[in-house]
């Protein structure tokens, strides 16, 4: 198994990439830090629920989806198919291949745990069929292949929708549930570009190469100086995208930075987009941080800041040759790290933004040209 692991504390703050078997015991290095293995023991049951203790111990389809592609970056087949099962099971009545999961589950006003939304989370379920083609190829496991494609195609189906002009789009949630909404919502960070470019060419008839044009736009012509939105408002009767007077790039849209970083440096793409996100080094001058919401028409700020930010952007920074930038946000990092979890109490979405900045950092993880997934175990 590969694990992501810090030397200490000699060389305190340098990563590495260590193969260790999964039966034997891993280096000294190794067993000061394994950072997957932190992640899975603060985050996911024995079962393979993740839970969010800071939200009522509830469970989301995206955590679900982002414990499977580390499991599987990590080359933890046992953990990924614990979580894979208690999703399927639980979330998606136990099949996967015709039900896009529910995306929230948790404590009822009865005290009992289950399904508190049946909607789906459109972004979850991208994640999801790209992880679980992408095991099937790395593991060679026709089940997961085919598992991944069919969630892939009730996407298609249920989740995407073409605008006149721009072309086809992820919706956040079912089709059919908005279907008469006179204004849509659209999320940039629910798109990946390597996600898509991977769809692209693995399902050419479908529509990932219309969406990875419509993601391109909607940065382009929707970032305000360089700062992505969480959300971009479509008014149908008059064909329309627009920002809504109280759009703030926060939670979300930090991901359309990360993803942006961990583009393959070829992507067609990557000159088009990258940009019109450079805005957001203005919060990183000197000993700047990134706050946790930003008013994109007044540019008012929340008083806090996420370290998770910090983690989601490095990647942004380093293609970027923001050097400067890179090392502050990389040392105010390291210095939240306790146990290889940031803070205390660990907090689950910052920690999974750290994980996708680790696993790429190290090399335990990369996205190829195409977009398919490239792991350091082979």
């Amino acid at each position: 198994m590969i694990r992501w692991v810090v030397l200490l504390p000699a060389l305190a703050g340098i990563l590495f990439l260590s193969g260790c078997s999964g039966t034997g015991t891993p280096p000294i290095a190794a067993q000061a830090c394994d950072r997957w293995m932190s992640y899975a023991k603060h985050f996911v049951q024995q079962d393979g629920r993740v839970i969010e203790h800071s939200q009522s111990n509830r469970t989301t389809s995206e955590a679900q989806a982002y414990a499977l592609f580390f499991s599987l970056v990590a080359n933890d087949r046992e953990r990924f198919d614990t979580i894979l099962k208690w999703t399927e099971n639980n979330l998606a009545k136990g099949n996967l291949s015709e039900n896009l999961p529910s995306w929230l589950w948790g404590q009822n006003e009865g005290k009992q745990w289950q399904v508190i939304d049946v909607n789906p989370a459109s972004d979850a379920d991208l994640w999801l069929a790209y992880t679980l083609i992408q095991a099937g190829r790395l593991w060679n496991v026709a089940r997961f292949k085919s598992l991944g494609e069919a969630m892939l195609g009730n996407v298609e189906q249920n989740e995407v929708a073409k605008i006149p002009d721009v072309g086809a789009v992820l919706l956040p949630t079912l089709k059919s549930t908005i279907v008469n909404d006179p204004v849509w919502r659209l999320n940039p960070s629910y798109t990946p570009i390597q996600l898509l470019r991977f769809f692209s060419i693995y399902k050419s008839d479908g529509p990932w190469s219309s969406m990875l044009k419509s993601t391109e736009k909607i940065i382009a012509t929707h970032s305000v100086k360089g700062l992505s939105p969480d959300w971009i408002m479509y008014e149908r009767n008059k064909s329309r995208l627009y920002l809504d007077a109280n759009a703030i790039m926060s939670y979300d849209a930090i991901r359309v930075y990360l993803w942006a970083g961990m583009l393959d440096k070829d992507e067609p793409l990557r000159r088009d987009i990258v940009p019109y996100l450079y805005g957001i080094t203005k919060y990183l001058e000197g000993e700047g941080r990134i706050p946790a919401e930003v008013h994109l028409a007044t540019r008012r700020t929340a008083m806090t800041f996420p370290v998770g930010f910090a983690a989601a952007v490095l990647p942004f920074l380093k293609t970027g040759h923001f050097s400067s930038a890179y090392q502050t946000q990389f040392k105010w990092l390291e210095s939240k790290m306790k146990q290889c979890l940031l803070e205390t109490p660990p907090v689950y979405y910052d920690n999974s933004l750290a994980m996708f900045f680790y696993g790429w950092e190290s090399g335990g993880f990369s996205f190829g040209l195409a977009g398919e997934l490239q792991v350091s175990w082979l």
